[in-house]
């Protein structure tokens, strides 16, 4: 038990150079999504995967939210493939709000690699305050490159304020938004070109 315990408190990522090339994920990434997914509450995940075994992947990074103090997230992104137009119809449908990078945006103003907030990006959402947020795209890997901020359409699912996590997994002082959104989550798809992008942040 401790060994697992251990396992789920560090930082799991698997990543690759560009969106265009794919992986089969192997049984330690097929173990640590599942273990990690199942430590959220199933209404922040259930647009998520529920298994990745056997799935093409273009880019996997998680962190487990018994870790504390840090912004907890899964990130995924895999091919466009023959379901992803029904799912594309689908997240249209339920959709709070529906995004292009290219506009102004509230976007989560943090540092995966070093688990802190960017003080240069987090100056720049106060004007925003009447948007819900989604993720920092550019800070999640060089994968994610000019044209995929001027193409990329964001369906944002939902964006919550509160505390969605036992208080020992929240964050302790936000993730650099604007007052009232200390914390939260966010959850959505992106779609880019022949690539999904599924997201999951949790503060």
């Amino acid at each position: 038990m401790q060994k697992i315990y251990l396992l789920l408190s560090i930082l799991f990522f698997i990543q690759v150079d560009c969106l265009a090339q794919s992986f089969l994920p192997d049984e330690s990434n097929i173990m640590s999504y599942e273990e990690i997914l199942n430590l959220y509450p199933k209404s922040l995940t259930s647009h998520l995967p529920a298994k990745i075994d056997g799935m093409n992947l273009e880019f996997l990074h998680l962190s487990s939210p018994l870790a504390g103090r840090f912004l907890s997230y899964i990130h995924l992104v895999s091919p466009y493939d023959t379901k992803s137009e029904k799912l594309k119809n689908e997240v249209a449908l339920k959709a709070k709000a529906i995004y292009y990078l290219r506009d102004s945006c509230l976007t989560i103003p943090y540092d995966y690699e070093d688990m802190k907030v960017n003080e240069s990006d987090s100056v720049r959402n106060p004007r925003n305050t009447s948007m819900l947020p989604i993720p920092n795209f550019r800070s999640w890997d060089d994968a994610f490159t000019l044209p995929f901020y001027q193409e990329a359409v964001v369906y944002l699912l939902d964006a919550e304020k509160g505390c969605f996590l036992p208080a020992d997994c929240l964050t302790i002082s936000g993730v650099g938004l604007p007052k009232g959104w200390e914390h939260g989550y966010t959850k959505g798809v992106a779609f880019y070109k022949n690539s999904v992008v599924y997201w999951l942040e949790v503060w």
